[in-house]
């Protein structure tokens, strides 16, 4: 696994940490939780610009609260006045307290008129009362009415929102609702304007900005004078949003399209590696297809899709191993059950190693080391074997391999490309699917629905593509494909030895070898067990081996040992081994968004 793709997968491992965290939503077990079915907000702007603000807060819990908090953010300048607290449902008392942005106020709730016992599962209305000054503005040409009934500091969602604002009259009034997306209606009845929203996420606000003539006013005691033009202002403010609102509406909408076609490259890449003929069929007899060493059969065509074409694993390692013991390089004895140290491998003098490939005398010499006199039993080498010594012995081991796959080999199967384009993929993928899903979720915006969902396939198929790069890193060539398929098909059939029964035990060890590189061995043994074989061959080194629960055991540690580092390496290195935008800035006209009120609220 080169650089790039450990780089990638760590990225995707990430990616899949971040949507289980939204899909589980953060939501422990708790036995409490509390909505907001809907708000009703009257705003009164007086003769002076004084806003008198009356909110009627909805509530429903489920579980024991101590009451609730509302926050009523500040601006420079802004004042918030004749502050009253009441509730229908429940009793309560309430404190006000100064923070660094404004008010907060808590009211506590009770069961009872002592007010000894914490509210409980049931419904109540908390309504409060409130003069703000300063917060409508008036300029040279116009008085503007900046604000939001509904800010995106709240914990919950909001089922809907109605806000009335009473003026003088509706005549030359101009509104404008943000975002208008989670407009439901409004409506003029005399000087009376109402609002309805939908139902309001969590972290948006919802706010009204109207341009109201002068007239209207007697005194600007209750606001703030600026001294420019506001209608002209407004309005450019106003169109820009609008424009802006549009162009995430239109992208949401389109991006699905591009990312759906964009599905298309990794299939491609994945076609061309192939040399254009996916499906490639091969023959077997129950022969070898290539008298090729197992280790090299499990760097080609061994299990792993996330392994480059030529880079072993450690069923090629196991393999090697089984077979110096097929061909009596290592001898095995299962050792008299009375002395409980089972399975006995010994180093067969006998037999030379000079004419052994350098890889497989590195195995003989790994299982040498453990031994006293070139005798082993696997029990006391489970015991003491140790991560870092396997993990060195192992490299050596592969490096070897893959020397051996570079003398032209590997070459002859498949050739190694640049395949820069299909990491690039992955990486876009991810972080766009990513930043969509954190973008798009619970978002109203039309259209953003269709992105959201289409981010998860899109995550899939990169996490496949990354995976697969190992094996598209490169095009298999016409005999590396036949190659293949060959070994494929050899696979397919000795996993079923209750339909290909080997006629000797020199076969059934060498399906067993070779089904250890492939990834089946264990699949053998258990086919096996159903057969005529466990009978026949139950004195086979090699079955005795396989079926052994020191076996077994060595199997486990040893791919342990390989996962840990693997995770490891990842790990360290990553490769190798309150208030809305805009405001009122210095006292102009503020930006969509960033009307005054708003704030939020909780419970506790």
């Amino acid at each position: 696994m080169n650089s790039n793709h450990k780089l990638l997968f760590t990225f995707f491992l990430v990616a899949t940490a971040f949507l289980l965290i939204l899909g589980v939503g953060f939501s422990f077990a708790q036995d409490r939780s509390y909505t907001i079915p809907g708000a009703n907000i009257d705003l009164t702007v007086g003769d002076d610009g004084t806003l008198h603000v009356k909110e009627v807060i909805h509530y429903h819990f489920s579980g024991t609260y101590n009451g609730v908090y509302r926050d009523i953010p500040l601006k420079s300048g802004e004042l918030v006045e004749n502050i009253q607290v009441n509730t229908s449902g429940a009793y309560s008392r309430y404190e006000v307290q100064d923070t660094n942005h404004g008010k907060r106020i808590k009211v506590f709730l009770y069961d009872d008129t002592a007010i000894t016992l914490p509210f409980s599962d049931g419904e109540t209305e908390i309504i409060y009362q409130y003069d703000f000054l300063q917060l409508v503005k008036f300029y040279n040409d116009v008085a503007e009415l900046h604000y939001q009934p509904w800010g995106e500091e709240w914990e919950v969602p909001v089922g809907r929102v109605s806000t009335t604002i009473h003026l003088k009259s509706e005549n030359g009034v101009r509104y404008w609702i943000n975002p208008p997306y989670l407009l439901d209606n409004a409506s003029w009845q005399g000087s009376v304007f109402t609002v309805i929203s939908k139902e309001i996420p969590r972290n948006q606000c919802f706010e009204v900005r109207m341009a109201i003539p002068l007239e209207q006013f007697t005194s600007m005691n209750g606001g703030r004078q600026v001294n420019q033009n506001g209608t002209m202002a407004m309005e450019k403010i106003q169109a820009d949003y609008t424009n802006w609102i549009n162009f995430q509406t239109l992208l949401y909408q389109f991006l699905p399209v591009v990312m759906l076609l964009s599905v298309i490259y990794p299939f491609y890449v994945i076609y061309k590696s192939w040399g254009g003929k996916i499906i490639h069929k091969g023959s077997c007899d129950g022969n070898l297809p290539e008298n090729n060493p197992p280790a090299v059969v499990n760097a080609i065509c061994g299990l792993g899709i996330s392994r480059n074409v030529g880079d072993p694993g450690v069923d090629g390692f196991l393999a090697t191993m089984m077979d110096l013991i097929r061909r009596r390089y290592i001898v095995v004895y299962n050792s008299n059950e009375n002395d409980g140290k089972g399975i006995k491998l010994k180093i067969n003098e006998k037999k030379g190693s000079g004419h052994l490939k350098s890889f497989e005398k590195k195995v003989l010499n790994f299982v040498n080391e453990f031994g006293k006199k070139g005798t082993v039993y696997l029990d006391e080498m489970n015991e003491s074997l140790e991560k870092t010594h396997f993990q060195k012995r192992y490299f050596d081991w592969r490096k070897a391999v893959i020397k051996e796959l570079s003398h032209g080999k590997l070459e002859s199967v498949f050739l190694e490309t640049d395949n820069k384009g299909l990491y690039i993929y992955v990486f876009v993928a991810l972080l766009g699917s990513l930043l969509l899903i954190a973008l798009t979720f619970k978002s109203p915006i039309a259209g953003a629905k269709y992105s959201f969902y289409v981010s998860f396939p899109i995550i899939v198929v990169a996490g496949l593509s990354l995976l697969l790069t190992a094996n598209v890193n490169g095009r298999w060539t016409d005999y590396g494909r036949d190659y293949r398929a060959r070994w494929m098909m050899y696979k397919k059939y000795i996993k079923d030895t209750k339909h290909h029964f080997p006629d000797s035990e020199e076969l059934f060890n060498e399906y067993l070898v070779y089904g250890t590189a492939l990834g089946v061995g264990d699949d053998i043994t258990k086919s096996s067990e159903k057969t005529a074989i466990h009978e026949e061959f139950s004195n086979s080194p090699l079955y005795t081996l396989h079926n052994s629960a020191d076996y077994k055991y060595f199997k486990y540690t040893l791919v342990s040992f390989m996962a840990a580092y693997a995770a490891m390496q990842i790990y360290l290195t990553g490769g190798d081994g309150g208030e809305g935008s805009g405001g009122f800035g210095g006292g102009g006209v503020g930006g969509a968004g960033g009307g005054s009120g708003g704030g939020g609220g909780g419970a506790f």
